[in-house]
Formats: C-alpha cells, structure tokens, sequence
C-alpha cells in the first residue's frame, strides 16, 4: 500500500470510571518501531463514568471517538501496528469492578490508495 495521507481510527468507548479518560494512540512499522511523523488529531472524548452507586457499578457512559493519523512524508506507507491508549486523571478511590470497555473498533484510510500486489 502506498500514498496513505490520513487514516482514521474509531471507536465506542463505555465507560464506568469517574475520571477524565483521554484516548490517544501509537503508530508502529512492521519491525516494532514508532513511527514518529505521524500527526494524531482527536475528535471526541471518553466522558467520564459515574462509578459506583449503593455498592454496584453503574451502567457505563457511552462515548464515540475518532483518532485522525496523518502524515506528509510518508509515514503512513509504513504503518503495521496501532498502539490505543486511554489514560487517566481523577482523584478519590477507584473500584476494581469500575472499567473501561473499547468496542466496535475500525480503521479506515480516508483516500484512494495503489496497492501492488507483486
């Protein structure tokens, strides 16, 4: 695959953790290295959940988030793996039954590409 300009990353993220979650992601080559031109704009974010209610965890908050990766010099070509994060900053106590659950993960490359099949 060639002359990859932009690829998006989506996702539905539920969430039961009462802390501000802040999605991001890692570019990697086929030999394991990050690829470090890559651009990465976030649209969305993972709305905090409200944790735990008379002893139970709550129903999770659901959130849509797109990762848009994008690069001029090619980096993209080189693209093998994806590294999804969500970290954290809260305060208080959290729960071992509180979580956060990635679904219906895709990736898409936003335009025409050449593929050689050689």
């Amino acid at each position: 695959v060639q002359d990859i300009e932009s690829v998006t990353v989506s996702f539905v993220a539920l969430n039961t953790i009462p802390a501000e979650l802040i999605p991001s992601i890692i570019a990697y080559d086929e030999a394991g290295n990050r690829l470090h031109g890559i651009k990465v704009d976030v649209k969305g974010n993972t709305t905090a959940g409200k944790g735990m209610d008379g002893g139970r965890v709550t129903d999770p908050v659901v959130s849509v988030v797109d990762l848009q990766l994008s690069s001029l010099n090619g980096e993209l070509d080189r693209l093998a793996n994806l590294d999804i994060r969500v970290e954290g900053k809260g305060s208080g106590r959290f729960n071992a039954n509180e979580y956060i659950q990635l679904k219906d993960i895709s990736v898409t490359i936003n335009e025409n590409i050449a593929v050689d099949l050689n």
